[in-house]
């Protein structure tokens, strides 16, 4: 199946490349027509650092050209709302008010869909107006972005309502009027909300606080944009609770006792130290081999709110929107893997049959380019190939089970 641009979405008011070579690169993105599993997700977070540094068209251009090498179906992408919305808007749900900078993004989600990449957005940064609060150190430096969660849940609701309705796919492009923005339809809420590296009310992450701003957001994403698929955020694996977390186990239940919360897809992270068919520690979770608890979690909390019997419950789509493995020792993660063994982890990853078949609609290798805090990618900080990025591409366009192509769009 090839991949089709939707009309007029993305597209620039001229030719970009001979009709030839346009061709030969759409010809290059064909895969077989059966489907043989989830689809290969990527994370770059240099993508991100663009829109923080203020990258120029041409910076950013180069940057997708890069992640198109490694042929991902889609690509998830740090939303930093502090970026965008420095200052507080005057109307925060109008796309154009003056106080949003949206320019890197519009170049970023655009450019992934003229790359045949579909785009997934991760929102979290919360601007400093939003809660009183600056960003704070971690591991002693500056951090880049702010974890202190808004005061108020509306400015939260507002910013999901501007963000979907600007790559909703009917949004004029500025830069290239008549086209389109590239559309946005994978939205995950938060990141790791049960880390207060990365959400926090106080001095801890708060389940109830995550609770109320995912039902604020997916009520506003869907007013905005009526083809998003809003996706609980994927936790962090985070086995004990300590120092202000909360624990992938507690946190989980949590989500799945509660029968008020709606969702479109589930989410989850897998950093466990050992390989997917691997034994690991004992009280390590989540593992692979928690896929099935992950699902009991995820079947609980639709039979609590949809009845047992209702057939849809089993049609939520589950991400794992971030899993892989370091290849070196690092202030984040003690625990590491030969580049070997990453690579060959990665074709376990894919080759899982739990993952290759519905309700998994897509996993995401975190990180594209190794860095000092994460030294996990398929690329070394150079721009040199690791073992992985040839695992990676190897499974990275095969075919997808119709259930996945409904939700990679």
């Amino acid at each position: 199946m090839k991949w089709r641009r939707p009309t007029g979405e993305g597209e620039p008011a001229g030719p970009v490349m001979p009709v030839v070579a346009l061709g030969a690169a759409v010809a290059a993105l064909a895969v077989p027509a059966v489907g043989v599993g989830a689809a290969a997700g990527l994370q770059d977070d240099r993508l991100s650092a663009a829109a923080q540094s203020g990258a120029t068209a041409d910076q950013i251009d180069a940057l997708l050209d890069e992640v198109r090498q490694a042929r991902p179906r889609f690509v998830r992408v740090n939303v930093f709302w502090g970026t965008i919305a420095p200052t507080k808007p005057a109307n925060a749900r109008n796309i154009r008010d003056a106080a949003n900078d949206w320019e890197q993004y519009d170049r970023i989600f655009t450019g992934l869909r003229q790359r045949g990449i579909v785009p997934m957005a991760v929102i979290w940064d919360y601007p400093e107006w939003t809660s009183g609060k600056r960003a704070p150190t971690v591991r002693g430096r500056p951090a880049t972005f702010n974890p202190n969660i808004p005061r108020k849940v509306g400015d939260y609701a507002n910013f999901v309502y501007a963000f979907a309705k600007r790559y909703s796919g009917t949004t004029p492009n500025p830069d290239a009027p008549p086209s389109r923005l590239g559309r946005v339809n994978l939205i995950e809420a938060a990141n790791e909300p049960n880390i207060r590296t990365f959400f926090r009310k106080g001095n801890s992450s708060n389940s109830n606080a995550y609770i109320a701003m995912h039902k604020a957001g997916y009520t506003q994403a869907h007013r905005a944009n009526k083809g998003v698929v809003f996706i609980l955020a994927g936790f962090g694996p985070n086995s004990s609770g300590n120092d202000g977390n909360i624990s992938a186990r507690a946190r989980l239940a949590r989500m799945a006792a509660n029968g008020s919360l709606k969702l479109d897809a589930w989410a989850g992270h897998r950093y466990p130290p050992n390989g997917p068919r691997s034994p690991n520690p004992k009280g390590i979770f989540p593992r692979w081999q928690d896929n099935n608890r992950e699902l009991g979690g995820l079947r609980e909390f639709l039979n609590r709110r949809q009845g047992a019997r209702n057939r849809a419950n089993r049609t939520k789509p589950v991400f794992i929107t971030e899993a892989g493995w370091t290849t070196a020792k690092s202030d984040f993660r003690s625990s590491h893997v030969t580049a070997t063994q990453q690579a060959t982890f990665i074709r376990q990853m894919f080759g899982l049959g739990l993952v290759k078949k519905p309700p998994f609609a897509g996993t995401v290798q975190f990180n594209y380019y190794d860095d000092a805090d994460w030294p996990g990618g398929l690329r070394t900080a150079a721009g040199r190939n690791k073992p992985s990025f040839s695992a990676f591409t190897a499974n990275s366009r095969k075919g997808l089970t119709s259930f996945t192509r409904k939700w990679i769009r």
